[in-house]
């Protein structure tokens, strides 16, 4: 009975410390939430600014090409613009056709630098077989027991920042470049 009231002791110990985390931790989540609506409008009125700034200078790019064609960028006031070979993105409609056709047009070894074969056990599959049925396969299962587990989720704060990121990036990246010089 002596470790059990020991275990009780030590139990009582860590909840108090993990109370008194929680609590640090909402506090501290209080106050930035605070203050990130003190500065939300702000942030918000200076992140229209900078997407009106960013389409402003983009207009201006677009409808002065001679100035970019040696060099083709400069950097102007530490901003680097002017024009660079995009690389473009490869759509495959039908991996299955392109496939065929890669070995169709060309040779055995060039086929092989274009096309990944990739043949290895699927582990989440695997997981639903019994354990007689992986011995069978030479599938070990190591790590069985239970295990402790801790983890804190993200807090609302560094989910808005990342969402305002995401956005940020979205909108100077994605601008549609027929928009842009059908405005110039």
């Amino acid at each position: 009975m002596e470790n059990l009231h020991e275990l009780d002791h030590t139990t009582k110990q860590y909840h108090a410390a993990e109370d008194a985390l929680a609590e640090a931790i909402r506090r501290m989540e209080d106050e930035i939430a605070d203050v990130t609506r003190r500065h939300m409008r702000g942030i918000k009125l200076r992140y229209e600014k900078a997407k009106e700034a960013y389409d402003d200078l983009r207009i201006e790019i677009v409808s002065a090409p001679d100035i970019f064609t040696k060099p083709k960028t400069r950097t102007i006031n530490g901003v680097t613009v002017g024009f660079a070979k995009d690389k473009g993105k490869v759509i495959i409609d039908n991996e299955e056709t392109t496939i065929k056709l890669i070995y169709k047009h060309f040779s055995e070894e060039e086929a092989e630098k274009l096309i990944k074969i990739t043949r290895k056990p699927i582990k989440k599959a695997l997981a639903n077989l019994t354990g007689a049925e992986l011995k069978k396969i030479g599938v070990n299962v190591e790590k069985t027991g239970d295990k402790v587990v801790i983890a804190l989720a993200a807090s609302d704060t560094e989910k808005l920042i990342a969402a305002f990121r995401k956005k940020y990036m979205e909108d100077a990246r994605g601008g549609d470049e027929d928009e842009i010089e059908e405005a110039a």
